[in-house]
């Protein structure tokens, strides 16, 4: 696997209060035209539309840091969720490998995986990393699925959050350990098998489509699950990594909500470049 340079050029995004909301997740987006000025986008869900004046500070590691007051848009979502769009342009003023992050009002306090039984007080982290070319457009990839899903005791279920790149680009996936600040790992976190561990409950992820399947869930309660999305061009150079985080909450049988579902075959292995390895 290729691993990208952390950058020297740091993007530190964090909400000023939001403690005990109805936060379910969210991801960084970027966009440049080739200049060294990226737009950067944050996309938060909540399973309310109340939440538009929650106002963000994002500092740059230059010592410039803006206030955004509120939400550009707050727009009805899948899974009776509502997506809140923020962003910003900023002009790094140099080309080469950035990084930015976001840490975000604290987790679901239901979470069975993680920080048990206190994931309540475990703040929100997710990243993106990019690297500004000269001269070179790029955006990275943008999720049509939100980061929720629900699903059953003890059924099978696949979770996908088909990731849409406007250039085309190849993508790869790792499934990865949550943090709760740059390069920290939650406490005591564990992957969903090993929350009542058996031989039915297991699970599969796809590096090569990021398809993630659950055969048996055996807990009636929340998980977070964490993956990276790596973006390379046609020539396999690395252009983002995007992390997604995805809250599952298991439920009993009859109280799930309408969802996507999306078949194995359905999802294409992708052709990477020679040089790029899963």
């Amino acid at each position: 696997m290729f691993y990208p340079i952390r950058s020297l050029f740091l993007v530190l995004i964090c909400t000023t209060t939001l403690q005990g909301s109805s936060y379910v997740g969210g991801e960084l987006h970027y966009s440049t035209d080739g200049s060294t000025i990226a737009t950067i986008d944050y996309f938060a869900y909540a399973n309310t539309s109340e939440l538009e004046n929650l106002g963000f500070q994002i500092c740059f590691s230059d010592g410039a840091c803006f206030d955004i007051p509120q939400a550009e848009s707050v727009v009805a979502s899948r899974y009776d969720l509502f997506q809140y769009h923020y962003t910003i342009a900023y002009d790094f003023g140099t080309y080469g490998e950035h990084r930015a992050w976001v840490i975000d009002p604290n987790l679901p306090g239901d979470l069975c995986n993680l920080n048990f039984p206190n994931s309540g007080s475990v703040p929100f982290f997710t990243e993106l990393q990019f690297d500004l070319q000269e001269g070179v457009a790029n955006s990275s990839p943008l999720f049509f699925e939100p980061p929720f899903i629900t699903t059953e005791l003890g059924e099978v279920f696949t979770y996908h959050p088909i990731p849409i790149d406007d250039e085309g680009h190849k993508l790869t996936y790792t499934l990865v350990t949550t943090e709760q600040d740059v390069d920290t790992p939650v406490p005591n976190y564990v992957f969903p098998d090993q929350v009542s561990p058996g031989a039915d409950n297991t699970y599969t992820f796809s590096e090569a489509t990021g398809l993630f399947t659950w055969n048996s869930p055996q807990v009636t309660c929340g998980f977070w699950l964490t993956f990276e999305v790596e973006e390379y061009s046609l020539t396999g150079d690395w252009l983002s990594t995007s992390m997604r985080s995805v809250y599952i909450q298991v439920l009993e049988q009859g109280n799930l909500l309408p969802q996507i579902t999306t078949e194995p075959s359905s999802v294409s292995e992708p052709n990477l470049p020679a040089n790029v390895e899963l």
